[in-house]
């Protein structure tokens, strides 16, 4: 997980949030409204919605990391559930971008007590949430009870992205490795390391940004951390 910056409300929800709320609750006092009703997704009119959630999140889950795109087109998350929290059902900081498994493990679950994080609101999330990496597994590990409940609500640590987020891990160690090696040698005018340093830096708003974002500050050379974190 990692922190994003909200984008503008889409013109969509600007013009018909406040209008398509106070329809829904006056259906909800009149008669049992299911959470697929057209009146909960009035939003997939509009495809702004969607639109700017993917840009938001580059095209990413916004719990866990996981680059969406490639294996389905993501869902319009909830943070509080529309089942249970119906007047924010168009709030837009309210609304993520999700990814199918997350999506379903989640479900309509919210704690009032430990709420689930939330990638916009909650900065800096690492607060909250740390990788950690054993053996052949990279795990998601809480630091705050809040971190659990995201953890365990979008099920973080199930067996997919242990091993996809290791990979990512050591790869993206590797690339630390020269870039911090060329510093350590004073051969850093010696190579390209602009084309590193750059594609360091675009992969923290990537895949597993959050993780990748973490062994940045923790194994980066401090010479060229600010360059690549300015503006994480």
């Amino acid at each position: 997980m990692r922190n994003v910056t909200s984008l503008p409300i889409p013109g969509s929800l600007q013009r018909n949030a406040k209008r398509w709320t106070r329809e829904l609750l006056v259906e909800l006092k009149k008669r049992k409204v299911l959470t697929k009703d057209p009146l909960f997704n009035r939003y997939n009119q509009n495809v702004d919605v969607k639109n700017t959630l993917k840009e938001m999140y580059n095209t990413c889950c916004c719990f866990c990391g996981a680059d969406i795109e490639p294996v389905s087109f993501g869902h319009i998350e909830h943070r509080k559930p529309k089942k249970t929290y119906p007047k924010s059902t168009y709030d837009w900081d309210n609304l993520h971008l999700v990814c199918d498994p997350c999506n379903i493990s989640k479900g309509n679950k919210y704690s009032k007590r430990h709420p689930i994080l939330d990638a916009v609101a909650d900065v800096p999330v690492s607060d909250f949430l740390r990788y950690k990496t054993y053996l052949d597994k990279t795990y998601v590990k809480h630091l705050h009870p809040r971190g659990e409940t995201t953890r365990v609500h979008a099920d973080l640590n199930r067996d997919p992205l242990l091993d996809g987020r290791f990979k990512v891990n050591q790869k993206t160690l590797n690339l630390i490795e020269v870039i911090n090696d060329a510093i350590e040698e004073n051969k850093l005018d010696e190579r390209d390391m602009d084309v590193e340093l750059i594609e360091l830096k675009d992969k923290t708003k990537k895949t597993y940004g959050g993780l990748i974002e973490q062994l940045c500050k923790t194994y980066l050379h401090p010479q060229v951390k600010d360059e690549v974190l300015d503006d994480n």
